[in-house]
Parts: C-alpha cells; sequence; structure tokens
C-alpha cells in the first residue's frame, strides 16, 4: 500500500505541476485562476475523523518486577483483535501563508479477554514459567499519540500545494496483563494456582518525523491530499523508525465544511534501553479513514 501511495502522490504532483503550466498562458487567465474556487489554502481547519485499520502489534518487555522479558504478539499471543476502529481529531492552522501548524490527536484502546488454547511460557532470571492452557488472560493496551507538524509550503499555488514538514510523534502507551490459573514453574511437574499474575508497563517516547505533502485542486470544490513521511533515527536510549503514507481525496458540500475519505498505511519500531526500564514497541497497522472537517 506505500508503494501505491507513493506513485499517486508523484502522478497528482505531475499532474498539478502541468496543470499550473497550462494556466501560465497569460496574465488575464493568470488573475482568473487566481480568483477561481480552485483555491485550496485554508487559514484554519478543524477536523473530526473515524478510522478502521487492520494491526499486527509487537511489544517486548522487561518490567520492573522481571515478568515479561520477551517479544510477544498482541493479536497471537494476548488475544486482541486485529481490527481495530477509532476516532480522532485534528487541528491545522496556517499562521502565515506558507507556514501551518498541525496537531492530531488519536486514542486507541484495546482490550482482551481470553481462555488461552496453548502454553505460554516466560523466563524470568532463568527460572521459566508457563502460563498452561486453559488459563484466562486479560490485557489492557492503550496507546495515546500526539501528531505534531510544523509544515513549510516550498510551492504554493492556488490549485496546488507542495510542502515538507518536521514535528514529533509522541507516543504514550501502556499495557497491563492479568493470568489466573495453573502456573508450572522451571518444568515442576506439580503446578501452582496463581489468582492474581500481573505485570504492567509503559513508553513515553517523542519521535521525530519528517515529511512531504501533496495538495492538488482537481476540480471546483475536490481536493486530493497525499503524504509521505518517514524516519529513522536515535535520540538518548531511543531507537526509532517511522514510515507512514495516506492518501485521500476532500469535498466541499458548503463553503466552511467538507467530508474526506482516504485511506492510510503505517510501520512503526520503537525500543528503549535504559538503565531501570528496556522495552519495545512494533506495529504495523492499514485501513480505510473518513472524516468530516469545518475551515475558513
Amino acid at each position: 500500500m506505500i508503494k501505491a501511495i507513493f506513485f499517486v502522490c508523484i502522478y497528482i504532483l505531475s499532474s498539478g505541476l502541468q496543470a499550473e503550466t497550462d494556466s501560465q498562458s497569460g496574465a488575464d487567465q493568470q488573475e482568473k485562476t487566481d480568483s477561481s474556487v480552485y483555491k485550496i489554502q485554508k487559514k484554519f481547519e478543524l477536523a473530526g475523523g473515524y478510522s478502521k485499520m487492520n494491526f499486527t502489534s509487537n511489544i517486548s518487555i522487561n518490567s520492573q518486577d522481571d515478568s515479561l522479558n520477551k517479544e510477544i504478539s498482541l493479536e497471537d499471543d494476548l488475544g486482541f483483535d486485529s481490527k481495530l476502529q477509532f476516532g480522532w481529531i485534528g487541528v491545522n492552522w496556517r499562521f502565515a501563508d506558507v507556514h501551518r501548524f498541525s496537531v492530531i490527536y488519536m486514542p486507541m484502546r484495546r482490550t482482551s479477554s481470553f481462555i488461552t488454547d496453548k502454553d505460554r511460557t516466560f523466563t524470568v532470571e532463568g527460572v521459566e514459567r508457563t502460563i498452561k492452557a486453559g488459563s484466562s488472560i486479560e490485557s489492557d493496551f492503550s496507546p495515546d499519540i500526539l501528531d505534531i507538524d510544523y509544515i513549510y509550503s516550498f510551492y504554493s499555488r492556488p490549485n496546488l500545494e507542495l510542502s515538507a514538514s518536521f514535528g514529533l510523534y509522541w507516543v504514550l502507551h501502556s499495557i497491563s496483563i492479568e493470568a489466573t490459573g495453573q502456573i508450572d514453574v522451571d518444568g515442576d511437574a506439580g503446578t501452582a494456582f496463581e489468582k492474581e499474575y500481573s505485570t504492567k508497563q509503559s513508553m513515553n517516547a517523542p519521535l521525530p518525523l519528517f515529511g512531504f505533502h501533496v495538495d492538488y485542486g482537481f476540480y471546483p470544490d475536490w481536493k486530493l491530499k497525499g503524504s509521505f513521511r518517514y524516519i529513522a533515527a536515535q535520540i538518548g536510549t531511543i531507537d526509532s523508525s517511522i514510515l507512514n503514507a495516506t492518501l485521500a481525496v476532500e469535498y466541499d458540500f458548503m463553503e466552511e465544511m467538507a467530508v474526506g475519505f482516504g485511506a492510510t498505511t503505517f510501520d512503526l519500531s520503537v525500543e528503549n534501553d535504559g538503565v531501570v526500564l528496556n522495552n519495545a514497541l512494533k506495529w504495523n497497522y492499514s485501513g480505510a479513514l473518513m472524516y468530516l472537517k469545518y475551515h475558513y
């Protein structure tokens, strides 16, 4: 999906530049274009959206009580549904002609409760501990995402805008796991019943992110929006990589209201190797999005 969105963005770019070249045939034509309904720049935008995604998530945790020290799959090991639906809200403010500031907040809430159909084994300081099949496992994974961007439009025309961005993709997440059932310690033939076997971990990771954006008004009240963002960097004890591509079509059904539909894909890998904490978060999701926008 990332390659498809990338090539569509290139097509939007080439089509928009060609249309812009054609519109330069004379001063009168340029003046007409500048005052036409194709103009896409807005001073303020407030959007609320809904996304439906297919998730693949892996978490590695060394918690303070050493109850987990290996990579686990939320979907395969902890019974989380790979399909996730969540809402989000975003603000985009153009504080100067070619300068914008954008903030998007995405709260994700995922819970799981199931009876395991196979043994789950963890090694704690050389001691093997197995949660036996038939045990009850309850989990909660609650990431909050703040996507903050400064956007600079290095090419701006009434119906075409090319921009570069720099910002922070701020991940605040916590995960808790509770198990009740038969626990086999270090292969002992006897098992012990533990009523509350639990672990909890959290991560706070502000990650830098660079991007390229295309906005193209291809027809009155219709606009194509594409973005491609990437970073691979190590900051202090945090080693991260992010790859994100989004493509959407937007329609102004009223002067100050618009609706948009699109697709996005996202790949995130974060590892935090600290003195006290050593954990990692990896997830990949792709799917559809829709949103309602107020702008002026």
